[in-house]
Formats: structure tokens, sequence, C-alpha cells
């Protein structure tokens, strides 16, 4: 990249940084780890589990869910910037910015199915969870 289209890239990173931090939004990112760890459980896990464990499990992804949203946004916002910038860029400038602009617009595919990925576990954990809430209500009611 030529010292024009980095300082310009630089300036607007600068701009988008400064608009996070005015929204106030999290800059920590979920440990993957935990997040991959909850992903792999299969169902027997997943029905041995307490329904407080599910509870979190599904808080996590939430927020798991939430980084997504904001990696996928930030990506939006440099497509939206280097469509801006493009017409004013030198000609040595051109080929890097469209092979970045093809590398996030992959990105953001692959973003957008994880969000959604994401709320669709969120919901059944929130599911699961209230169910062996209510089955274990019932037991105790009953006993």
């Amino acid at each position: 990249m030529s010292n024009n289209l980095e300082s310009k890239y630089e300036k607007y990173k600068d701009k988008l940084d400064q608009w996070i931090k005015f929204l106030g939004l999290p800059q920590a990112e979920p440990e993957r780890s935990k997040i991959e760890e909850i992903l792999e459980l299969n169902n027997e896990d997943l029905k041995n589990s307490p329904p407080i464990e599910l509870a979190e499990f599904a808080v996590m992804l939430s927020q798991y869910s939430f980084f997504l949203q904001k990696k996928y946004n930030e990506c939006q916002s440099f497509l939206n910037w280097s469509k801006t910038c493009v017409s004013n860029l030198i000609a040595e400038d051109k080929p890097r910015l469209f092979q970045q602009t093809k590398e996030i617009e992959m990105r953001i595919t692959m973003i957008s199915f994880l969000t959604r990925r994401m709320d669709m576990m969120i919901q059944s954990l929130n599911n699961l969870s209230r169910m062996k809430y209510y089955q274990e209500r019932e037991k105790y009611e009953s006993s």
C-alpha cells in the first residue's frame, strides 16, 4: 500500500475507533476457547447441563454474536469508505484496495452466517434452559 492510501486508511480507522468509543461499545473480544467449547457440546451434554449453565452459555453466545455484529459493521464501514475514496486514489493503490475489498466482502459473508447461527443457538439454549427449569420445578412440586 502506498503512503497515500495508508494515511487515508489510518485517518478513516482513527475516526471509526473514536466513533466506537463514543458509542460505548465493548472493546473486549469474548474468549474464543470458551465459545468453541460451547459450540462443540453435543446433545447429550446439553441435556445433562443444569438450566443456569445453559442460560450462561446463551449469554456468552449472545456476547459473541454482538462481537460478530460489531466486526460485520466494521467491514461494511470499510467497504463504504473504499467506495468513496477509490476515485481519488493514484493508479498503484487501486489494485490493492480492490483486493482488500474482495477480502472484506468474503468476511462479511462469513460473519453474517455466523451471527445468524449464534442467534439460533441462543434461542435454542434459552428454550432448553426454560424447559429443564420447568421440568425440575414440576418434579419438586409433585413430591
